[in-house]
């Protein structure tokens, strides 16, 4: 505490609001409301979704796209305070209709690079949107990223297979989506020290 009191006598004003400066981070997957067995903690309704979103406006909250929290990763500057941006990790086609309906909060949408237009074999086979779909969502605003490029927990990959992975999945953004900015989800939250190395 003495610490932090010391900061903050010492901080200007811009320093202390940028030291202090955070976001809120909702973190989605399946947007299908089904009620699967196994899925139960990753699947949430269309409709509870909206009212999430709903909320969050009236309570005052602010959407941040991915450019505002990229530049405030990178130290340009402070967010606004109560912003709060909305990520949704591995694709399927479920999260395709909330997404283009919600595309007003700036959500970023991330996706393996390989498995698109396939299935997510990392959840029960789950159906995986197509490029047609990203690229569609990604003008309507929609910010697409990469989770690598096969699902896997990216500290068993070996060394030499870790490039393939990330920087392969932002070549493979880039091919069919050339504005594509440099986003990337860790699979499973899975990193070390390596693996972070690989990515940036």
């Amino acid at each position: 505490r003495a610490f932090w009191s010391g900061v903050r006598g010492a901080a200007t004003r811009p320093e202390w609001r940028s030291l202090t400066a955070s976001y809120g981070a909702l973190v989605y997957h399946r947007l299908a409301g089904e009620g699967k067995p196994g899925q139960e903690r990753i699947d949430l309704s269309p409709r509870r979704f909206s009212a999430q979103l709903r909320l969050l406006r009236v309570l005052g909250f602010r959407p941040l796209d991915a450019r505002e929290v990229l530049a405030f990763h990178e130290g340009d500057g402070p967010v606004p305070r109560r912003g709060f941006v909305v990520t949704v990790d591995d694709g399927t086609t479920d999260c395709e209709e909330p997404l283009a309906r919600h595309a007003g909060v700036a959500p970023q949408l991330f996706v393996c690079t390989r498995e698109v237009g396939g299935s997510a074999h990392w959840l029960d086979g789950e159906p995986v949107l197509g490029w047609t779909s990203l690229e569609e969502l990604a003008r309507r605003g929609v910010a697409v990223g990469a989770h690598a490029r096969t699902h896997r927990p990216l500290v068993a990959v070996d060394r030499s297979e870790l490039d393939g992975e990330l920087a392969g999945s932002l070549t493979d953004l880039r091919t069919r989506l050339p504005e594509a900015i440099p986003l990337l989800a860790y699979p499973y939250g899975s990193h070390d020290e390596p693996v972070r190395a690989a990515a940036i």
